[in-house]
């Protein structure tokens, strides 16, 4: 596994230079939509043959979150939040709003197509309309508690061919994320125990973002060489090191890796 310094975008751009040499116009979809301010990027960079957009807009859905979080006094309010999503968290109106500020950046495109469900709703209506292993890329950012994310990867290694890729968002222990009750690293490292899919890179970044990938896929190499033959800096780390991944900053605020 490869630690990166670089943007979420630029490991999303690494996929693509891969399909572009294997000439593959890649089966796209991103779960966790919101704005669509990330889906956009995934369109520009990966030119997908179709992308689908699975989130639900939904108001009652975000704010079960909260309410499980309600406890947890580390965890910051729901409502903290609200200057980002444009509204009030429990007022259906700002989710309606978020849907059309996301359908507005793809006017015109007839290869993206939303579906306004959960996660794990919109999975399964997925691999009924597109069948098991027929995506190339997948794009993971729905809700971030452990469970929720350990469905979503179980859920999404069946849409996977042998040659695709899986990023994550999110991905790492920090201060930030504690105050969120992120779980996606434990997720994930949970996930690759049972699945078959193996860490490529990660982003040296806070909100790490992480790539995977099946362990027997040609991609594998692919990506690695790539690296090694690009100008990006990295270093190498045994994957089994993934779930002790920490973010930490140091004293000129700077992101500094470690695993502890």
């Amino acid at each position: 596994m490869k630690i990166l310094n670089c943007s979420r975008q630029t490991l999303t751009e690494l996929c693509s230079l891969i399909f572009a040499a294997q000439k593959v116009q890649p089966l796209c979809a991103e779960v966790g939509v919101l704005k669509g301010l990330n889906a956009s990027k995934l369109y520009e960079i990966l030119k997908p043959k179709e992308l689908f957009l699975v989130d639900p807009w939904d108001a009652e859905t975000t704010t079960k979150i909260g309410d499980a979080n309600f406890h947890r006094d580390w965890v910051i309010r729901e409502s903290d939040s609200e200057f980002y999503y444009g509204g009030p968290l429990n007022e259906q109106t700002t989710f309606d709003n978020l849907y059309e500020e996301a359908k507005a950046k793809f006017v015109g495109l007839k290869n993206v197509n939303f579906i306004r469900k959960t996660s794990w709703e919109g999975l399964k209506e997925l691999k009924s309309q597109r069948g098991p292993s027929s995506f190339d890329f997948v794009y993971l950012d729905g809700a971030h508690d452990f469970e929720t994310v350990f469905d979503d990867l179980m859920s999404v290694r069946g849409l996977l061919n042998e040659n695709s890729f899986l990023q994550l968002n999110d991905c790492c222990y920090s201060e930030a994320c504690l105050a969120q009750n992120v779980g996606v690293l434990e997720a994930v490292g949970r996930f690759i125990k049972f699945s078959g899919f193996v860490p490529l890179a990660i982003t040296n970044t806070d909100f790490s973002d992480l790539v995977l990938c099946p362990k027997n896929s040609v991609n594998l190499t692919l990506f690695s060489r790539l690296v090694e033959n690009s100008d990006l800096s990295y270093v190498d780390v045994p994957d089994q090191l993934l779930p002790a991944v920490s973010i930490k900053y140091n004293r000129s605020g700077n992101v500094c890796m470690s695993f502890c």
